[in-house]
């Protein structure tokens, strides 16, 4: 099932971004769900810190991606994260920015031309235009 879920959020990254785009996000670690919004991440240890990085955000509404980030935080504060980290490929609904900004994270676009798979973006933004946020 787990597998049968993780081809269908592929889908649904390739349809916002372009074809094969999914193949450069990790979607081995957690997923948390609400409906369609989700926040796919794993943890990573950085010079003995906790670290969060979200691979991929995907929201159906404000209230939605509120529920889910409420659960992740949750669990987070369990593991003592000291810092959050995400990057993606510019989008038209630009979950990042306008959902975690506000709550913090500083933000900075560069060009990202080193992607592990080749793609192709369709969503009227070039390839290497990419946010990171971090808090």
């Amino acid at each position: 099932m787990f597998t049968q879920m993780k081809a269908i959020l592929r889908q649904q990254i390739d349809a916002e971004h372009g074809n094969n785009y999914s193949r450069n996000i990790k979607l081995s670690g957690y997923i948390v769900k609400y409906g369609d919004t989700y926040i796919a991440f794993d943890y990573n240890t950085i010079k003995g810190k906790e670290v969060v990085v979200i691979s991929y955000i995907n929201a159906t509404s404000a209230n939605a991606l509120i529920n889910v980030l409420y659960t992740c935080i949750k669990m987070w504060e369990t593991r003592d994260v000291k810092f959050t980290y995400t990057f993606e490929h510019r989008r038209k609904a630009n979950y990042v920015s306008k959902y975690l900004k506000p709550l913090g994270f500083e933000e900075n676009h560069y060009k990202k031309t080193n992607w592990k798979y080749d793609w192709v973006s369709d969503n009227g933004y070039d390839e290497s235009d990419v946010i990171e946020l971090y808090s």
